[in-house]
């Protein structure tokens, strides 16, 4: 054919990124990026029956309806073992990590002091709540604000804020009173 067509069906398939042009090197077919299609989601047995980790269960929730809809199949997979066991790999965990069950895995704690093992699974792990550099951290300022909205709109006249850590050490405190202001409560 003619050479002017070549070069656009070219860039064509470039633009659809089904071709990467390297400079100096060439143009090579992009092999197909594998779809995310088996996922697993890990809690320690210790935090999903204690009462006070609803919102833990309500994320795990939140990801099952999410994972559901992108029509990813997925697992919880909540680590019987008591917390003295968690440095240690939980074996059936990293099998599936091993034969293919999983392709990647969400942690539902960052607590590596606890978890060292999670890191050597042969899949990529995301973990929830520290900054780590595969971690999904909480933006409580968009947690409060959505927060005081629904309980403004619920007819709610006042608020407080229970948190295990010093206000003054996280900065926590400023913003939420600040938002607390802006929704009008006192």
């Amino acid at each position: 054919g003619d050479w002017s067509s070549d070069v656009c069906s070219s860039d064509l398939l470039t633009v659809e990124r089904l071709l990467v042009s390297e400079p100096r090197k060439g143009v090579f077919v992009r092999r197909p990026a594998e779809r995310l299609t088996k996922v697993g989601i890990y809690i320690p047995r210790d935090g999903w029956l204690d009462p006070s980790q609803m919102f833990l269960r309500a994320v795990v929730a939140q990801l099952d309806e999410l994972l559901h809809a992108h029509h990813t199949d997925h697992r919880l997979w909540v680590d019987p073992r008591h917390e003295p066991n968690h440095t240690v790999p939980w074996t059936p965990l990293v099998r599936a990590g091993q034969n293919g069950e999983i392709q990647a895995l969400i942690s539902t704690t960052a607590d590596l002091g606890r978890l060292p093992w999670l890191q050597q699974l042969p899949v990529p792990v995301s973990y929830l709540g520290h900054a780590l550099p595969t971690s999904v951290s909480f933006l409580f300022e968009q947690f409060w604000d959505l927060a005081l909205r629904r309980l403004r709109a619920e007819g709610c006249r006042t608020v407080g804020y229970i948190t295990p850590h010093r206000p003054l050490q996280t900065g926590h405190h400023d913003q939420f009173l600040a938002l607390c202001q802006q929704h009008g409560f006192p």
